[in-house]
């Protein structure tokens, strides 16, 4: 959209329906995870919906806003400036609550006479591969959303001939916002209270840092690989 002959306007917007699913075959550094499908059905079968339940995956983000600008103003013999404000706004992401437990007696004496099922005894010295078990649906639970303001400054202008020396000034996050938008979501299985048919705690108890931002990267990054706050860019550049 052009106002004005000098004033260009967009915008984009993005709604995700849906991005569900059972598991999560990758992560950062990690090209590929083994899943629980398949190993161990009868230990593991009747747990599936505490193991691997159905949900948004970690990647959901419902909204997604991108609104920009660019203003250009001749400047006559003094060059071009050119001003492009960027408005970016992202709905929460989606969190699950896990708890690292090791896997129950109820679920082992399935198999008694496997030869290489996990030793005993069940407890949280033994060095046995431990289950990740979820407290209610995957990606129940949803972050913050927050909104970041950028602006873009660029300025040319004509030196000899077709030689256009420029300069650009990039500012990411220009309001400073450091609202949290993520925290810690550490908790541990209670095992003094209910258990469900396959031996896993029905209840969990909340980390001590549970809901607190711990991390640069719990409030909004200006981009990717900087850590969370304001940030600059500066660039320099001939045309001819």
């Amino acid at each position: 959209m052009r106002p004005r002959a000098n004033v260009t306007v967009n915008g984009e917007y993005t709604l995700q329906l849906r991005n569900h699913g059972t598991f999560v075959g990758e992560s950062r550094g990690v090209p590929g995870h083994s899943s629980v499908f398949g190993d161990f059905p009868e230990v593991f079968g009747p747990a599936l919906d505490r193991l691997a339940p159905d949900g948004r995956l970690d990647s959901y983000q419902r909204h997604k806003l991108r609104v920009y600008a660019v203003v250009s103003r001749t400047l006559g013999q003094f060059g071009t400036l050119d001003v492009a404000p960027l408005l970016r706004v992202n709905s929460g992401a989606a969190y699950s609550l896990v708890a690292n437990i090791p896997i129950p007696a109820v679920q082992l004496a399935r198999i008694p006479g496997a030869p290489d099922k996990p030793a005993y005894p069940v407890n949280d010295l033994n060095p046995f591969v431990r289950r990740a078990v979820f407290f209610g649906e995957r990606g129940a639970q949803t972050f913050a959303g927050y909104g970041l303001l950028d602006l873009a400054v660029t300025y040319r202008i004509a030196a000899w001939k077709s030689l256009t020396p420029w300069f650009k000034l990039e500012l990411y996050n220009l309001m400073n916002n450091q609202k949290p938008i993520a925290w810690d979501t550490t908790i541990s299985a209670n095992r003094s209270g209910a258990l469900d048919a396959n031996g896993i705690p029905t209840t969990y108890t909340e980390g001590a840092r549970f809901g607190q931002a711990t991390s640069d990267l719990h409030y909004p990054v200006p981009f990717a690989g900087q850590a969370g706050g304001r940030a600059m860019r500066l660039a320099f550049g001939l045309r001819f």
